[in-house]
């Protein structure tokens, strides 16, 4: 490994673990969409934007959508289950939905999970009538499938999140940057 590329890696890694001053003040924070109180998840999501097209894209439409999506780690997820979106509420004009995300083996599988419910996160802006869990429930067996039971639930996916996360994977696998070394497989 060449010195500058070491170098270069030290000043990512360092710039990385610093927190962005955006997150800092609240006002800033209410300013985004997509809400992340999880330093780590706040790397992965950064590393996203930044490898991946397809992620950047899906953030975008969010970020112009009258949905918020805070993003959350589930360490105690259910077993089979790497990623769950979930309807908080309404207030005014806003609707808030909950990612829940279990930690994966490596960073590349968790930012296509992500990439996965931040796609569900797309479907639900793009569905107004979608106003509560009982509504979302029923539009998702519209537009999706059973995809087998989840704890005292069913699970729904769609074919557009089963392709995002996969794109995702793809760009991530091929991307010319280099994670930071805290989000190594």
């Amino acid at each position: 490994m060449t010195l500058i590329r070491v170098v270069f890696l030290c000043a990512f890694a360092l710039l990385l673990s610093l927190p962005p001053a955006a997150a800092e003040s609240i006002s800033d924070v209410d300013k985004t969409r997509v809400r992340i109180t999880d330093p780590w998840i706040r790397q992965l999501f950064a590393a996203g934007l930044a490898g991946s097209p397809t992620f950047r894209s899906l953030v975008e439409r969010i970020e112009e959508s009258d949905v918020v999506v805070y993003l959350q780690t589930d360490p105690y997820g259910m077993p089979g289950l790497a990623g769950r979106l979930s309807f908080l509420s309404v207030v005014r004009d806003t609707r808030y939905l909950v990612i829940r995300l279990t930690p994966l083996r490596s960073a590349v599988q968790q930012l296509a999970m992500m990439g996965h419910e931040l796609q569900h996160a797309v479907e639900v802006a793009d569905q107004p009538a979608i106003v509560d869990a009982e509504s979302m429930y029923r539009e998702y067996l519209r537009i999706g499938y059973l995809n087998g039971s989840i704890g005292s639930g069913v699970g729904v996916d769609t074919k557009a999140a089963m392709e995002a996360g996969g794109r995702i994977s793809d760009e991530l696998r091929d991307a010319p940057f280099v994670f930071p070394p805290a989000l190594l497989p």
